[in-house]
């Protein structure tokens, strides 16, 4: 698996998981430990390629409820919520390891 700036190409399949809004600590602490940026270097990523034209970026939802109901309704999305979150049997855990 590679990741770049928020993007992360997992066996050959884009993924670009929705985001939590930026000023939460979960969000901050993604960009920083999975992704290996600081927010306004994933922010400023975000702005050139929509500018250029070369991509969207991926929505922002306000709670762990809105990630799991966009990742329900797009098969083959990911997403990331709160540890403690109950997972619903639509949905499966991944594990990243290091």
């Amino acid at each position: 698996m590679r990741t770049v700036l928020g993007i992360l190409t997992l066996v050959g399949a884009l993924i670009a998981p929705p985001a939590a809004r930026a000023q939460t600590v979960r969000f901050k602490v993604i960009v920083k430990e999975i992704i290996g940026k600081d927010s306004i270097s994933l922010s400023r990523y975000w702005e050139q390629a929509i500018f250029s034209g070369r991509a969207v970026p991926p929505p922002t939802l306000s709670t762990d409820l809105e990630i799991m109901d966009f990742v329900r309704r797009n098969p083959g999305a990911i997403g990331y919520v709160s540890a403690n979150t109950s997972l619903d049997a639509a949905l499966k855990a991944i594990k990243i390891v290091r």
